[in-house]
């Protein structure tokens, strides 16, 4: 497992073992025949939330966390939007608004 994850860095396609590890698909071939398909989801969600858990661990000191979304495994920002309020803004100017665009355009370039 660590050669396929120091492959992975080294190739930069992390992500996509990563998404491979985690797809449904993949657990299933290995599946109990004894276990039901409801206790099945069951396993394999909380396996998924387990693993992310503890990888998010590692990450969280790069302000990043992992997360599933439609089949995928993505890296975002580890921010947290709940302190973020609009009476605390003032204005926004244009060229606030154009160094976000553009930061925003690097990350989609970068496959961030």
């Amino acid at each position: 497992m660590f050669d396929l994850i120091d492959y992975g860095i080294g190739s930069g396609k992390a992500i996509n073992i990563i998404s491979y590890l985690f797809n449904e698909a993949n657990f299933a071939r290995k599946r109990d025949p004894e276990l039901s398909s409801r206790d099945f989801k069951i396993y394999y969600k909380r396996t998924v939330e387990l693993a992310l858990e503890r990888i998010n661990s590692l990450l969280d000191f790069d302000g990043i966390k992992m997360i599933v979304a439609n089949k995928k495994v993505l890296l975002v920002p580890n921010v947290d939007t709940s302190e973020v309020s609009l009476k605390n803004i003032k204005s926004v100017e244009r060229d606030y608004i154009k160094s976000i665009f553009e930061r925003a355009i690097d990350e989609v370039e970068a496959e961030n």
